[in-house]
């Protein structure tokens, strides 16, 4: 069910935050569940690819959260991310943006 897999997305996210904080990350959470009206926005300010078109986005799902502080991919922050993300079942699933994780369990 969708509700419960955003559950499920919302709390491993939350731990994960948990964890890059006590490692000494600090990053916080930009943008999760979108609207269909903003990624339709967002869509339209940014076009294909950087945005999914509305209807297709994990965000909607509210399964995908984009990351700040991550700030490139060769930081530390996103570093320990892609170590210990996948450990909660969460993974920078698109090419070329660094910012953006998926709960993908």
């Amino acid at each position: 069910d969708g509700e419960y897999a955003a559950a499920k997305a919302a709390y491993a996210f939350f731990q994960l935050r948990r964890a890059a904080r006590q490692a000494g990350i600090g990053s916080e959470y930009l943008s999760g569940f979108r609207t269909n009206a903003e990624q339709a926005y967002l869509y339209r300010k940014y076009g294909s690819p950087r945005a999914a078109r509305p209807g297709y986005s994990n965000h909607q799902q509210g399964l995908s959260m984009d990351i700040e502080g991550v700030d490139g991919y060769g930081t530390r922050a996103y570093r320990w991310l892609k170590k210990h993300a996948p450990s909660y079942g969460i993974m920078n699933d698109v090419p070329n943006e660094y910012w953006h994780w998926t709960y993908v369990r």
